[in-house]
């Protein structure tokens, strides 16, 4: 069901500066096509701009702490993985956030947060901070930034987007050996955002109320919640009640346990509340067995997922995931070779984040000629959770007949009742073999099936 499946091989080494040539392999989705883009040593996030037809790919943080790399860049790239600029970042970039309204992007730099327009690809600010900025999400009109110098305490500070002003101590807490790692509701009104020690063991996991930027409370905080240790293995749903932590699903009140998503490390979260889980790198083999899921919004546990893929292999991991902001298409980078490989090579997938759906068709191995024969079928999805009847779709059947000479091919349609059954009858004008294909084309909540074909026998009449 993957319906775009472009390669993007970005040549990465973590001490490259200079430009480096992405060779985009063929695949069933088009034309190989190439760009010039700044390699990148890791592509910890991808934000997808669906609106206006992007993928902003970066490195973050891993660990938040890292030397900024200078003349670092955001990778841009159409929904296809195919170049289409470099964000540059003179003061070296760490971890970026798109905002919710796909208007603006907001990158974490060497002395504060540099602002990008998503229409035009062009910087259009920059505020100043003073230290170097690690990380940034947006909630209750502020833009929340991890910050702070290696070997010394690092904490959470506000930004005013309205003024430009900065408040050092917007958090009731500093952090220690790493800035921490952040999270917010996508949705940025809940005024919710999560955070997670790096560096300590246990690592403490807490949610905090940023509602009144002047006056931030702490929530719920845990050192069961476990590791997550990377900024792409957590994500705060739309709302602010839960979050997730590389493969569990927390309250954000309470920090109690509420879905086990499975064997996971990676996550993307979208608007609606459908969350795509990953592997952790070099997680289960045998790369026979689905890797990435998708599940629904109200999934209960690991079996409630929609649509499953198999994309890692001892050489292959998924390094992030998002979903686009109707959550039909799930776009995963993966890394094609061992971490410490030099150069690093990525895949940008688009996959179908829709309802698998499964499509059945019978009917009997003869006919006669000048008669008529009835086919059956049924239309299932898995688009809550579970296998189901999918009713009121559209089936088309297409007919066609060897050794029929200048009969044309036939198209039927045929709309599924409530259990997700249908029938169809066809006279067999001739004798001949009659194939009769049944497809289903998806919908904006459904995928396609894979077609169901029946083979009849047409026998001579008398």
């Amino acid at each position: 069901m993957r319906y775009a499946n472009r390669k993007i091989m970005v040549l990465a080494s973590a001490f490259l500066s200079a430009l480096g040539a992405v060779a985009l392999s063929a695949s069933t989705a088009g034309m190989a096509h190439a760009g010039t883009i700044t390699p990148l040593p890791a592509a910890y996030q991808i934000f997808a701009d669906t609106a206006h037809g992007h993928l902003f790919i970066g490195e973050g943080t891993s660990p938040s702490y890292q030397p900024f790399p200078t003349d670092s860049a955001i990778l841009v790239t159409d929904l296809s993985g195919n170049p289409v600029a470099a964000l540059p970042g003179s003061l070296g970039v760490d971890g970026m956030m798109l905002s919710p309204d796909d208007t603006t992007l907001y990158v974490a730099q060497d002395g504060g947060v540099a602002v990008f327009s998503t229409a035009t690809l062009q910087q259009t600010g920059f505020y100043s901070i003073g230290f170097p900025a690690y990380s940034a999400v947006l909630q209750s009109g502020r833009i929340w930034v991890t910050y702070g110098e290696g070997n010394s305490l690092f904490a959470i500070g506000s930004i005013d987007p309205s003024t430009g002003s900065f408040n050092p101590q917007a958090f009731p807490a500093t952090w220690t050996n790493f800035p921490p790692l952040m999270s917010a509701d996508p949705a940025g009104q809940s005024g919710t955002v999560v955070t997670s020690t790096e560096g300590i063991v246990p690592p403490m996991v807490a949610s905090y109320n940023v509602s009144n930027p002047a006056a931030v409370t702490q929530i719920a905080s845990s050192q069961q919640v476990g590791t997550c240790p990377l900024p792409n293995s957590m994500a705060v749903l739309p709302g602010g009640a839960a979050f997730v932590c590389q493969d569990e699903l927390f309250s954000t009140a309470d920090m109690s346990l509420q879905v086990f998503y499975g064997n996971g490390g990676v996550v993307g979260v979208a608007a609606d509340g459908t969350v795509a889980e990953a592997d952790a790198p070099f997680g289960s083999f045998p790369d026979t067995i689905p890797d990435t899921f998708v599940f629904p919004p109200g999934a209960t546990d690991f079996a409630s997922y929609r649509a499953a893929y198999t994309l890692e292999g001892p050489n292959a991991v998924i390094s992030a995931l998002a979903l686009s902001a109707d959550a039909e298409t799930l776009y995963a980078i993966v890394q094609n070779n061992p971490v410490l490989a030099d150069p690093v090579s990525f895949t940008v997938l688009a996959l179908d984040a829709r309802a698998m759906t499964t499509l059945t068709l019978s009917g009997p191995a003869s006919g006669t000629a000048h008669g008529s024969v009835t086919l059956t079928g049924q239309l299932s999805t898995q688009l809550t959770g579970t296998q189901a009847a999918l009713p009121g779709a559209k089936v088309t059947i297409t007919r066609t007949i060897s050794g029929a000479g200048t009969k044309p091919t036939k198209t039927l349609s045929v709309t599924t009742g409530a259990d997700g059954t249908f029938t169809v009858t066809d006279v067999l004008p001739i004798a001949g073999t009659y194939t009769y294909t049944a497809r289903f084309a998806g919908d904006s909540a459904n995928a396609p099936a894979a077609p169901a074909v029946v083979a009849i026998a047409g026998r001579p009449g008398r």
